[in-house]
């Protein structure tokens, strides 16, 4: 393997990792700027709660939490909201529902806004194969 080759395929890799870790920290964002901007507060009532693995602001880490998801109503429309609990909910349980007063259909229940894993593992599932392969190569 040549250097040239050796530094492209390097700079691929960290191309690669710089997108994967970009994905990972614009989800983080996304749920922190929920519960910056949903201000409002209106009573809901519990359609779901189950366990799954979820991040939380709380532990920082992925980990089983409760999700619930709950409808609630703004303005006559009804909504559906989730986001995570440290106990189970019963179906039919009220619920305060934390919602952006700007935009009544971003909202969240419980302790947290539920932490999405698709792009992180979308950005994974990509990025690690390709880099796999530019590293590896084709033998000539």
């Amino acid at each position: 393997m040549s250097g040239r080759s050796f530094f492209i395929k390097l700079a691929v890799v960290g191309i690669a990792l710089v997108v994967i870790v970009s994905v990972y920290l614009a989800e983080i964002n996304r749920t922190k700027n929920i519960r910056e901007n949903c201000t409002a507060t209106v009573g809901g009532y519990v359609v779901s709660c189950e366990t799954r693995n979820v991040r939380t602001r709380h532990n920082r880490k992925m980990g089983d939490a409760y999700v619930i998801e709950a409808s609630y109503q703004v303005g006559g429309v009804t909504y559906f909201a989730e986001g995570t609990a440290s106990r189970p909910f019963d179906i039919r349980d009220s619920i305060g529902v934390n919602y952006d007063p700007d935009d009544p259909g971003v909202a969240y229940v419980g302790n947290d806004p539920v932490s999405s894993k698709v792009p992180l593992i979308v950005s994974m599932a990509v990025g690690i194969p390709v880099t796999i392969v530019l590293v590896l190569g084709r033998k000539k």
